[in-house]
């Protein structure tokens, strides 16, 4: 189906969207902790991730196999050991045919700068800024 979905996954909460390819927002799911250093392990993490994209798609009436492309913005998103960790876990869960993993300050900029550029502070349940 071609579907777009979007991930924010904090310390406090985990909150995933499911768009069409036009942007219509089709779906929403919320869960728990999705922060692998926030939450009680990694794995635990990670479920909650699963919740909210799985409660998304509900609503949404699509499954897993109809998600074309998923970006992931996510707090605990900060070595290169993480990405690769956090991109490996969401291939293998099956959560998006293909995904890209930023960093939550990171996310929060790509999404208020068209070119990319500037500042973002996330004041959540912690802080993080980032910049380019």
């Amino acid at each position: 189906m071609g579907l777009l979905l979007g991930v924010d996954g904090g310390n406090t909460k985990t909150v995933a969207l499911v768009a069409s390819p036009e942007g219509r927002v089709l779906g929403a799911g919320r869960s728990g902790c999705g922060d692998i250093y926030g939450a009680e392990s990694a794995e635990a993490a990670l479920g909650e991730m699963e919740r909210a994209v799985d409660a998304a798609l509900s609503a949404a009436g699509a499954t897993r196999a109809d998600v074309e492309l998923g970006v992931f913005s996510l707090a605990g998103a900060d070595w290169p050991e993480d990405y690769e960790f956090l991109s490996s876990e969401i291939a293998r869960r099956g959560l998006a045919r293909r995904a890209v993993v930023y960093n939550d300050a990171l996310g929060a900029l790509r999404a208020g700068s068209p070119d990319g550029t500037g500042v973002a502070v996330v004041c959540g349940t912690g802080l993080a800024a980032g910049a380019m």
